[in-house]
C-alpha cells in the first residue's frame, strides 16, 4: 500500500465523517425543536367552538327545506336555544356569552357555560373561578370582543345587526 493512497483513503473518511456529523447534527436539532415547541392549542380549540356555533346551533333553518342559512340568526331562536344543551364540548371548560346589538343597543344575550346553566349568573360565577385560579385563556374580551356583522330575522322582518362574542376557556 502506497503513501498517496493511505492519504486518499484518510481524507475521504474524514469527509465522510465531517458529513456524518452535519447530517447527526441537523437531525438532532429538529427532533428537538419539534418536541420542545409548545403549542397552544386552546385557542383554537376555542375559535373551533365558536365558528361551529355561529355555522350550525345559531343559524337561521328554514321549516319547509330544513336548510341552513349561515349568516342570518333568528333572534327567537336564539333566546330560546340552550346552548349547555345543544353544544357537546369535551375540552377544558368554556364561557362564551354571544350578544345581538342593534344601534348600539343589546337585543338579546345567549351563553354557553361547559358542564352547567347558560344563564349569566353561571357566566359570571365560572368566569370568576377562573379568574381566581389563574388557570384561563381569553379569546376575546369585553374590550376586545370578537364582532361579526349578520342579519337578524325577528317575526319575519329582515335587519342589519352585529353579533358580539366575548369568550375565555380554561387552560
Amino acid at each position: 500500500m502506497s503513501d498517496d493512497n493511505l492519504t486518499g483513503e484518510i481524507t475521504y473518511t474524514a469527509v465522510d465523517l465531517l458529513f456524518l456529523s452535519i447530517t447527526v447534527t441537523v437531525t438532532m436539532v429538529l427532533i428537538i425543536s419539534y418536541t420542545i415547541k409548545d403549542l397552544d392549542h386552546h385557542e383554537l380549540e376555542l375559535q373551533n367552538l365558536i365558528e361551529g356555533t355561529l355555522q350550525s346551533t345559531l343559524v337561521h333553518q328554514d321549516k319547509i327545506t330544513k336548510q341552513y342559512y349561515p349568516g342570518i340568526i333568528n333572534l327567537q331562536t336564539f333566546k330560546d336555544t340552550n346552548l349547555s344543551n345543544k353544544i357537546v364540548w369535551d375540552k377544558a371548560g368554556a364561557n362564551i356569552k354571544y350578544e345581538i346589538l342593534q344601534g348600539g343597543k343589546v337585543v338579546a344575550t345567549n351563553y354557553y357555560v361547559s358542564h352547567r346553566l347558560d344563564d349569566q349568573r353561571s357566566y359570571q360565577r365560572a368566569q370568576e373561578r377562573m379568574i381566581e385560579g389563574g388557570r384561563f385563556t381569553y379569546l376575546y374580551t369585553e374590550d376586545r370582543p370578537m364582532l361579526r356583522n349578520i342579519i337578524l330575522l325577528d317575526n319575519q322582518k329582515y335587519s342589519n345587526a352585529i353579533l358580539k362574542v366575548v369568550a375565555a376557556q380554561e387552560t
